[in-house]
């Protein structure tokens, strides 16, 4: 019994009271709540976090795919006499072109209108509606680059339905892609009537868009700069990296009026090296900044039109994304053309 009694005590001095008790479960739910905040946070940041990323997956994919596609640009370029009839020299000769600059400078017309920068060019990539055609992988293609602004009604696939509304005016990354059998660079030469140092280009990039070889790449690219460099190898006085391209026109069919420089020539020559900007805003800045997105061609109308200003070019571009709150990202690598034989003895 003494025994007994002695346990019971111990039982009433060891047990909680309904105090405690109630403190210890507001301290637990305390806790949880600020558990469950945190978490709840943290799932929210990720999420964020998470939809920024897929938001520029897609610019990123088409960044990469053009830096490929640029590196294998190629000209052919043949050494022949100057004149057959009475040679007195080898000059350098190709039926292949390189173009690249500001629409405003490349093209006259419907071209001109295009916002921003383009570059195109032909590259043994093999590319070919013809079945007969398909297994000549290292056959000519001409490869292009460009921005559009619209809807994206020419876009949409065939088996969509008519009555599905349009997402709306973007700013888009399109990718020319002109088959082998259809190369118009080849028919296009310094001796057919009318010819223009563009119109190998515009056959192809004005035609109706159910016709035209191009697909988009990526949506909500506001911006494509590009900048033909020399190597840093070359870059000695009184050369610069905007020697070669001051007014970002670069034009291997035409010798311009910095051929009588042999380094900064670019007849029947690739660039060795061409910087690729893309600046791209998210899906969500594109639905709430609509009008400020429309109005970006007249914003950067005064920009990018001389390239020792590039860096402040680009940070006047942020800023004005920046201050009206559109989220963005600015894609910027240099691309070595590996078909560039950059010469420095010839002027023509």
């Amino acid at each position: 019994m003494r025994n007994e009694g002695t346990f019971r005590v111990r039982n009433r001095e060891e047990a909680f009271s309904l105090i405690e008790v109630l403190v210890s479960s507001a301290v637990i739910a305390l806790l949880a709540g600020l558990l469950l905040g945190v978490v709840s946070h943290t799932q929210r940041s990720w999420g964020y976090a998470k939809g920024r990323l897929e938001e520029f997956k897609e610019a990123s994919r088409a960044f990469d795919t053009m830096s490929r596609a640029l590196s294998e640009a190629t000209l052919n370029v043949r050494l022949e006499y100057d004149d057959p009839t009475n040679p007195s020299a080898l000059v350098r000769r190709s039926d292949l072109r390189f173009l690249s600059g500001p629409n405003a400078r490349l093209f006259s017309g419907s071209a001109a209108t295009l916002p921003g920068m383009s570059v195109f060019f032909q590259s043994p990539s093999g590319f070919s509606t013809n079945a007969t055609n398909g297994l000549l992988r290292n056959a000519l293609s001409t490869r292009g680059y460009f921005l559009e602004y619209g809807p994206d009604t020419a876009d949409k696939p065939a088996f969509l339905d008519v009555s599905i509304p349009s997402r709306g005016n973007r700013y888009r990354l399109m990718e020319l892609k002109e088959p082998t059998e259809s190369l118009s660079v080849l028919a296009q030469g310094a001796g057919n009537p009318g010819y223009t140092n563009s119109d190998w280009v515009t056959d192809s990039l004005l035609q109706p868009a159910s016709r035209r070889p191009a697909h988009m790449l990526a949506e909500n690219i506001v911006g494509m700069i590009l900048l033909p460099k020399l190597p840093d190898a070359q870059l000695s006085a009184p050369y610069t990296a905007s020697s070669l391209a001051p007014d970002y026109v670069y034009d291997s069919s035409r010798t311009n009026s910095r051929s009588s420089d042999p380094v900064l020539n670019p007849h029947h020559q690739l660039p060795p090296v061409l910087q690729v900007t893309l600046i791209a805003v998210d899906e969500a800045s594109a639905l709430k900044f609509p009008a400020a997105l429309s109005s970006l061609s007249n914003a950067m109308s005064g920009l990018f039109s001389d390239s020792r200003a590039y860096s402040n070019d680009l940070s006047a571009l942020e800023s004005y994304l920046s201050t009206r709150g559109i989220s963005y990202r600015v894609f910027s690598t240099e691309v070595p053309i590996r078909g560039a034989k950059w010469s420095m003895s010839q002027t023509n």
